[in-house]
């Protein structure tokens, strides 16, 4: 008697476990929930049929709670079944949509390869320009050094300090 009371708990327990792992990974289980609370009720009914001493009865009462629980137990293998096809789909069309984008970055360039048509290779244009900058700020430096340095020759020369 005690054993069938035990299956039934252990049969609720499991399917409660996964429907509740489904609903938490957001897939939509609240009909099986709601139809096990029917095999909670049959292990209620079941241990206080217990004290009848009856085993026709608690039968009576393990039966359907177990068939239940087993089905919601399928219910929710089946969700989490789902919710792996999804993640899956999910995963291949990102990669597809990832794959697609590259394509046409890559087409862009090589349409026309001296506009300036991504991002990537307007960084290009503005270091380049800013690499022109800092060179043509050296050689002014430079020049205005040379200039300095005549000058002070031309003052010493002409004896003015």
């Amino acid at each position: 008697m005690l054993a069938k009371i035990a299956l039934l708990q252990k049969s609720y327990d499991s399917s409660y476990a996964i429907l509740k792992n489904a609903e938490h990974a957001g897939m939509e289980v609240s009909l099986p929930l709601f139809e096990l609370g029917e095999a909670k009720t049959a292990l209620i009914k079941s241990r206080a049929a217990i004290h009848g001493f009856d085993q026709a009865l608690l039968d009576k009462e393990v039966g359907p709670g177990v068939k239940i629980s087993e089905k919601s137990h399928e219910r929710g293998v089946r969700a989490l079944d789902e919710l792996q096809f999804r993640r899956k789909g999910l995963a291949v069309s990102a990669v597809i949509i990832f794959a697609l984008v590259i394509g046409l970055i890559f087409t862009r360039d090589l349409a026309n390869p001296f506009a300036i048509t991504t991002t990537t290779s307007w960084l290009w244009v503005r270091a380049r320009r800013r690499a022109n900058r800092i060179v043509q700020q050296v050689k002014y430096n430079e020049n205005a050094c040379r200039s300095k340095s005549s000058h002070s020759s031309v003052r010493a020369n002409a004896g003015v300090p």
